[in-house]
């Protein structure tokens, strides 16, 4: 009988494992199709605004209320925490000389898509310094018993990217070999675009 039973809970364990792993590449690929011109606009907005002077966005809460603000600048690292229900995030932006405007839109539109944390990475291709725009959306269709609470995390390149036949992200000059971003395996949604299903939201 616990011989029984115990195949039954491994039979349940791996359809549960086999059944998430499905239903986030489904998502992912469902997810960017749907919200295409959404997010090609978010990343194109959040890149020429940060050129100009740069900061990180990211939604604290599930209800997407609570914001975080972080300032750069070459020495420091600033963040400030906002109730988007209060004008403090207006009058924060004013005084540090942001586009107001421009970032509380961009904030509006990211909780329309429920998109999670916006950055820009650095990395070095052949000794040159290169960045990327990194976006994580949450989303309860990815949140499972078994594995918890997943992101759908967008790397979007300047440049063209290589991948594999299984489409993961291969590193420039030794195709063999993976690239990953913050430890992750990235997938190909276009040759610029990709993607990955992973527990950290930045």
């Amino acid at each position: 009988m616990q011989k029984i039973i115990y195949h039954i809970i491994l039979a349940f364990s791996l359809g549960s494992i086999m059944a998430c792993s499905t239903t986030g590449k489904n998502f992912a690929t469902r997810y960017y199709n749907e919200n295409k011109d959404m997010l090609d606009s978010i990343r194109n907005r959040f890149r020429n605004s940060y050129n100009n002077k740069p900061y990180h966005l990211q939604f604290e809460d599930r209800n997407f209320r609570y914001i975080s603000f972080e300032i750069l600048t070459d020495s420091t690292r600033q963040i400030y925490r906002f109730d988007l229900q209060e004008k403090d995030f207006t009058d924060t932006l004013e005084k540090y000389k942001y586009p107001a405007a421009e970032i509380i839109g961009l904030a509006a539109d990211m909780q329309r898509i429920q998109c999670t944390w916006i950055s820009k990475l650095d990395y070095y291709e052949n000794r040159e310094q290169k960045n990327l725009v990194f976006i994580s959306i949450r989303s309860n269709r990815l949140k499972s018993l078994l594995s918890g609470e997943k992101y759908y995390a967008l790397a979007f390149f300047n440049d063209r990217q290589f991948f594999d036949k299984q489409g993961r992200l291969t590193d420039k000059t030794e195709r063999r070999r993976m690239r990953e971003i913050n430890g992750q395996v990235f997938y190909r949604i276009t040759d610029r675009i990709c993607y990955a299903i992973t527990g950290n939201f930045r």
